[in-house]
């Protein structure tokens, strides 16, 4: 649970940010997917240390899906914010007097 509890929270906080250094939390998420690798494999003799290129592959997968699900998920983000944007236009042009 150590290791799936970073992995998890990284995850949520990478696909709901809309910032610019988003991709910066892909190598922790990368490092904790490493190791929770390492815990699973029974012929691994010492935890935390595998080969990088066994890995490879399913980093890859892993990183490809959680683009597209940030990709997906940011629409809804965008409107979100358009939503609250037009609700304080709106909430500005009743506040006008004529």
């Amino acid at each position: 649970m150590a290791k799936f509890v970073p992995i998890f929270l990284l995850t949520i906080l990478f696909i709901t940010t809309k910032s610019c250094w988003a991709s910066s939390i892909l190598v922790p998420i990368s490092v904790y997917l490493f190791q929770l690798i390492s815990i699973v494999n029974d012929s691994t003799l010492y935890f935390d240390e595998i080969e990088f290129i066994y890995t490879l592959p399913l980093i890859i997968q892993v990183l490809i899906i959680l683009y597209l699900i940030r990709i997906k998920l940011s629409i809804y983000l965008e409107a979100v914010d358009l939503k609250k944007e037009m609700e304080e236009k709106m909430s500005k042009s009743q506040n006008i007097k004529y």
